[in-house]
């Protein structure tokens, strides 16, 4: 899974925040974030989501944006997040303390 960076999870939380499973236009999006997010900014990072399987976009031949839609990734991005980081815990974390316990136990039994 992708880490977004800052700019890229504030437009898609607002993305989210406003759809109800239809196409939307960028300017919907302009309305939900603050000013210093411009329509050139905002349609930069929506088909950089695009690009990374979050959203559909339909692009003019300028570049523009002229509509999209969330995917499934997009609209759950946080629960697909919540899962990669249990996975990464259970095997960076979990895994090498039950394998170090484990050798430890059996390292004692053989010495006694």
């Amino acid at each position: 899974m992708l880490r977004l960076n800052k700019r890229a999870r504030k437009v898609l939380a607002a993305t989210i925040q406003i759809s109800k499973h239809k196409r939307l236009k960028p300017d919907d999006v302009c309305r939900c974030l603050p000013p210093q997010y411009t329509r050139d900014i905002i349609d930069e990072t929506l088909i950089f989501l695009g690009d990374k399987d979050f959203l559909e976009c339909v692009v003019d031949d300028d570049g523009e944006v002229q509509s999209f839609h969330l995917t499934y990734q997009g609209r759950y991005y946080r629960e697909f997040s919540w899962v990669e980081f249990k996975i990464f815990l259970l095997q960076s974390v979990f895994v090498p303390v039950f394998v170090s316990v484990f050798t430890a136990v059996i390292t004692l039994g053989i010495t006694r």
